[in-house]
C-alpha cells in the first residue's frame, strides 16, 4: 500500500492504494482531468502509536462532549441523567476503547438532552478517526 494524491484544479484527495494503477482507476471515476501522483509508503502504526492515537481522539471526543453540554446548557439534573447514560460509554473513552465507544453510541437512546444531532456528530466524528486505519 502506498500513499497517492488524485487532484485536480482546486480540488484534491489523498488515498491508500496498493497501486499506481488502482489509484487511476479511481481517478479515472471521478471524471476527465484528474491526475495522480505517488507520495509516500504506508508504514503501518505500532499497538503502541495506535493507542496513544486512540486515547488522544477520546480525550479530544470527551472534551467535545462537555463543551456540548455547556452549549446546551444543561442544568445539574440533566447532567446527572446523561452521566448515567454515558457511565459505561466514557470508561470505554478514558482507555481509548474508540470502537467501543463507537458501539455504546450507536445503541443509546437519543432524548431532549442528548439529541440525535449529537448521535451523529459523535458516530460522525468516530467513522471518521478509524477510515485512517482501513
Amino acid at each position: 500500500m502506498n500513499y497517492y494524491k488524485i487532484y485536480k484544479e482546486g480540488w484534491q484527495v489523498i488515498s491508500k492504494f496498493n497501486n499506481i494503477t488502482e489509484a487511476q482507476a479511481k481517478a479515472d471515476s471521478l471524471g476527465t482531468g484528474y491526475s495522480v501522483e505517488y507520495l509516500y509508503p504506508y508504514v503501518p502504526t505500532t499497538p503502541a502509536e495506535r493507542l496513544g492515537s486512540d486515547i488522544d481522539f477520546c480525550d479530544s471526543l470527551i472534551t467535545i462532549f462537555l463543551q456540548d453540554n455547556r452549549i446546551a446548557e444543561v442544568t445539574a439534573e440533566q447532567g446527572e441523567i446523561l452521566m448515567a447514560k454515558f457511565t459505561t460509554t466514557l470508561s470505554f473513552a478514558q482507555v481509548g476503547a474508540v470502537t467501543s465507544v463507537q458501539y455504546h453510541i450507536k445503541n443509546m437512546v437519543t432524548d431532549t438532552v442528548f439529541t440525535q444531532q449529537r448521535k451523529t456528530k459523535y458516530l460522525d466524528m468516530i467513522t471518521n478517526y478509524l477510515s485512517q486505519y482501513n
